[in-house]
């Protein structure tokens, strides 16, 4: 539980190229989706999760950003795990505007957000 709340989980899960799976007593495990057997995946957490997803039957799926509130949702009986992922790079998101495929929902996260208009409005 502890490494979840310190980061600690974070690192491992880069040096391991895994995602984190928390379960209620708080602890992570370290899971992975063994790239080789599935190529038709995109090289990214969400979309390998998206697939492993497809595969459990109905279930609801919430999103948090940061590990202490998906971590807080599973003790407070909000979920009944929660999985984290590896942030997106901007290399990976560059490589995947190149082939005109779509990202998963909520592959990304920035912030601070731009405010719209800023990033709509010419500023010429």
């Amino acid at each position: 539980a502890d490494a979840v709340r310190d980061g600690r989980v974070l690192t491992a899960m880069d040096e391991a190229g895994a995602m984190a799976v928390v379960g209620r007593d708080g602890a992570a495990r370290l899971v992975s989706i063994d790239a080789a057997a599935h190529p038709e995946l995109d090289d990214l957490d969400s979309a390998r999760l998206a697939a492993a997803l497809t595969g459990i039957g109905d279930h609801e799926l919430t999103y948090q950003h940061g590990t202490d509130r998906a971590q807080a949702a599973v003790a407070a009986d909000e979920a009944d795990w929660a999985v984290l992922i590896r942030p997106v790079t901007v290399a990976a998101i560059e490589a995947n505007a190149h082939t005109g495929d779509r990202m998963p929902p909520k592959s990304t996260f920035f912030f601070p957000k731009p405010r719209t208009g800023i990033v709509f409005r010419s500023l010429g």
